[in-house]
């Protein structure tokens, strides 16, 4: 599930928040009367553990693309000297460098353990986005609406920026980390 505002009335899969119905109770004073109930809560499914059939690394696949473009300085995708010097719209841009002269990389504590499967990417679901996901949070879980999915095969893609698990886990209850709402 992706929260981009903690403070918001419904979570992106349509759950009532505390704000919703201290709202609810803000319109009733106002209008004098008891608003009609509010739609039932959709219940959400749970497909257990998929294990992944196919994987490939992007590393193993770079040296098949296209040539590098070579930059003293990083340029943004919109930038780069592709499609007929229009830059690249959407998608990724992979950057690398290489420290010379003994020096140090300050990584600020953000290199993790490897070895625990999914660490940071995002996820496509049917040719959907359907959201980044990184493991130090805030929220563990996304949300897949319903109607992206097909009867029968679905295609999952994953692309993770560092070290790929073998399994993905399907649950009923999204983990959102700490939400604090405001009162």
């Amino acid at each position: 599930m992706r929260i981009r505002d903690y403070d918001a009335v419904l979570t992106e899969a349509g759950d009532y928040t505390s704000k919703f119905f201290k709202l609810r109770q803000l319109f009733s004073m106002i209008i004098g009367q008891p608003l009609p109930l509010p739609p039932m809560i959709e219940s959400k499914a749970s497909y257990g553990a998929i294990l992944l059939h196919q994987y490939i690394s992007l590393w193993d696949v770079l040296p098949s693309l296209l040539q590098p473009i070579k930059s003293e300085l990083p340029i943004n995708m919109e930038n780069l000297h592709l499609n007929d010097s229009s830059g690249q719209s959407y998608g990724y841009v992979l950057y690398e460098t290489v420290i010379f002269g003994g020096g140090h990389l300050h990584s600020r504590d953000h290199v993790r353990d490897r070895a625990q499967g999914w660490e940071k990417g995002v996820v496509f679901v049917n040719g959907q986005n359907l959201g980044r996901y990184w493991k130090i949070g805030p929220q563990e879980t996304l949300y897949l609406p319903g109607p992206w999915l097909w009867k029968g095969s679905n295609e999952i893609v994953i692309f993770e920026e560092r070290t790929a698990g073998r399994i993905i886990q399907s649950v009923d209850i999204p983990y959102l980390g700490r939400t604090q709402y405001v009162d």
